[in-house]
């Protein structure tokens, strides 16, 4: 039997290539719970500085981030001395998806301060 599911597209680990203003979308097509993210940069320098590897190291050797298994997710992206999954809050305290990890980044103007971190 031939299914009429949609294909399943798997959600790639860094933003895409784009250019315009500093912002968080979902995608329109994806008709799940869990929405894809696509971040929109100023410049290609912008978007090398949000690839989430090079980010997290920099969040984990400069900031005090840490990341460690999560109890409900994979993993868990805690803020500097906060709790992760289970005492702490979820998207103040820790973050469990590179996205969220990323976009909170960019509301807090990561990039402009970039020389700091």
């Amino acid at each position: 039997p031939v299914s009429n599911r949609p294909l399943r597209t798997r959600r790639q680990s860094s933003p895409a290539a784009t250019t315009g203003t500093n912002s968080w979308s979902s995608s329109p097509n994806h008709s799940r719970k869990k929405k894809i993210k696509t971040f929109h940069f100023q410049s290609e320098e912008e978007e090398e500085f949000y690839t989430f590897a090079k980010l997290m190291k920099k969040l984990e050797q400069r900031q005090r981030w840490k990341y460690k298994p999560g109890k409900l997710h994979s993993w868990n992206y805690c803020l500097p001395d906060r709790p992760g999954e289970g005492k702490g809050i979820h998207l103040v305290d820790y973050f469990t998806e590179e996205d969220e990890v990323i976009h909170y980044c960019m509301q807090n103007s990561f990039y402009e301060k970039r020389h700091e971190l």
